[in-house]
């Protein structure tokens, strides 16, 4: 799996079990990420949690998606066009904000392993969240200039009160 979209599915994952009642993923989403999440069907949801249960026994993202292909072949060829518009939007970026986006996707296979097997991870959520925010508060101007550029969405809940407030308050 693409290492952003795990983020924004453990993301999801995380802010549906951990989020105040009107928080909605869709604030801190791009919105072809969040459009994708909108239209998985329950069987889609299911597969997508067996193939993220299991992540560990693909050697890489290419062989994860070929056996999502093969289990949902729909849903295969919309994570794999996902796929590469997020890789295209990456391999954009300069290296201390592309650093910055793999950082992300660290934090975030870790949280999304745990969170599927069980384990609370709301206080580890607010620790990486905290340090990633930190971090996006570290970069140059012309660095979160092209970061808001590339990624709007994730630029402006990294600066946004809402966000700010809802990792103060787990």
């Amino acid at each position: 799996m693409s290492p952003l979209i795990l983020y924004f599915l453990s993301l999801l994952v995380v802010l549906v079990s951990c989020r105040p009642q009107n928080m909605d993923y869709r604030q801190v989403m791009p919105k072809d990420y969040s459009d994708f999440l909108d239209s998985l069907t329950e069987k889609d949801k299911k597969d997508i949690m067996t193939l993220a249960r299991n992540y560990n026994i693909y050697k890489d993202e290419k062989d994860g998606l070929l056996a999502l292909k093969i289990q949902n072949p729909d849903l295969g060829k919309r994570a794999e066009k996902l796929t590469q518009d997020l890789h295209n939007k990456i391999n954009s970026l300069s290296s201390e904000p592309k650093a910055f986006a793999l950082e992300l996707y660290a934090g975030a296979k870790k949280l999304l392993a745990q969170s599927i097997i069980g384990v609370n991870v709301r206080k580890e959520f607010k620790e990486k969240a905290v340090l990633i925010r930190k971090k996006y508060n570290d970069l140059t101007e012309d660095h979160k200039g092209e970061l808001m550029k590339v990624f709007p969405v994730v630029s402006k809940a990294m600066k946004s009160e809402g966000f700010r407030r809802l990792i103060e308050s787990m």
